[in-house]
């Protein structure tokens, strides 16, 4: 009994929109899980956990440029828990673009997802991958230039 009493405490620390998520996530349905945290978002916009997962959805969907906007939002936010995943779309080769992104309803691009997420100014910079690295004080040129 004891057991069942923790698994119930657990569910109840997980918020409704992340079991939603993570049930749309577990039945295959991407689009659904997108949508679900862009719904989200329009709630939360500062939600780094929403933020860091849609990332997610969009690199594996392979739309690489709508998962920067996500990590690079979340790390506007929150640098420490986004700034892995700045290292990890930078660095990925090209993934095939899945059928889903297509999908009603779902942005497909980053222009598109900036403007969902209320960030329309980000939309119109271009991808700028510099921006994920930090020059170290004292030290000049590429030798001084570290990622995040």
């Amino acid at each position: 009994m004891a057991s069942t009493e923790a698994e119930s405490e657990t569910e109840a620390a997980i918020p409704p929109w992340l079991q939603q998520a993570q049930a749309h996530l577990d039945a295959g349905a991407m689009p659904a899980a997108v949508l679900c945290l862009l719904a989200e978002l329009a709630q939360a916009a500062d939600n780094v956990q929403a933020l860091l997962l849609l990332g997610n959805c969009y690199l594996a969907g392979g739309a690489g440029d709508c998962a920067h906007l996500c990590y690079r939002t979340a790390a506007e936010i929150s640098p420490q828990a986004a700034a892995p995943r700045l290292r990890l779309v930078a660095g990925q080769a090209p993934v095939a673009r899945a059928p889903w992104l297509d999908a009603a309803g779902v942005p497909a691009n980053a222009a598109a997802l900036a403007q969902n997420l209320g960030r329309a100014a980000a939309a119109s910079l271009p991808l700028d991958r510099s921006a994920d690295e930090t020059t170290v004080p004292g030290r000049g040129g590429a030798a001084g230039t570290v990622a995040r």
